[in-house]
């Protein structure tokens, strides 16, 4: 049986059911997010991993990635609130995550 949060898209349908809008065009486009394709999956939910590009006050441009969890209720939360500066330094802390 498949993991009822194993895809994005079922990580997309999850949030929006329960009523949340972290993957609505507006709030990705606000954030400038991007989602990456890769989950890891748990009992209690998924990880996935995103991009945000965020503009200081002087306008430059700062890209930075974060590892999110996903509850099977749908809600999102950031893991450890971390930031990361390469896609592959989120990836190797969601590869160490249970």
């Amino acid at each position: 049986m498949s993991h009822p949060l194993s895809t994005i898209s079922k990580i997309r349908s999850a949030n929006k059911k329960a009523g949340h809008y972290f993957f609505s065009f507006k709030t990705m486009e606000f954030f400038n997010s991007t989602v990456y394709e890769i989950t890891k999956t748990t009992e209690k939910g998924s990880y996935f991993i995103t991009s945000e590009f965020f503009v200081h006050s002087d306008g430059s441009k700062i890209k930075t990635y974060k590892v999110r969890f996903c509850h099977l209720s749908g809600i999102i939360d950031s893991v450890k609130g971390e930031e990361f500066n390469s896609y592959e330094e989120a990836k190797n802390c969601l590869d160490s995550l249970n």
